[in-house]
């Protein structure tokens, strides 16, 4: 049987489970934030977009990221954001093949 990727993703947040929280509180507290908060552009906790299969293996796992719309540009594309902290862990620390 073929697992998914967004699965294996799942499976590797669930290993890393302590550490993306951690991750994940260490971000600001919104004092730097633009507005409510209510898009990911403007928000300085949130990672930039491109998040979406990650935010979908964070469901999946069901591990907490703080997902959220993320619109920016003149001729904006919906995307999604995660939690800064998380997206840094992400990237710093997944298997490239995940990335």
């Amino acid at each position: 049987m073929k697992i998914t990727k967004r699965t294996r993703r799942a499976n590797w947040i669930l290993e890393n489970k302590d550490n993306l929280i951690a991750a994940r509180k260490s971000t600001s507290d919104h004092s730097e934030c633009k507005g409510k908060c209510g898009n990911g552009a403007t928000c300085c906790c949130q990672s930039s977009g491109g998040y979406g299969y990650w935010a979908q293996a964070f469901s999946e796992a069901g591990v907490e990221c703080n997902q959220k719309s993320y619109w920016s540009g003149s001729n904006p594309t919906p995307s999604t954001s995660i939690n800064r902290g998380m997206a840094n862990y992400i990237q710093e620390n997944a298997p490239a093949e995940l990335k």
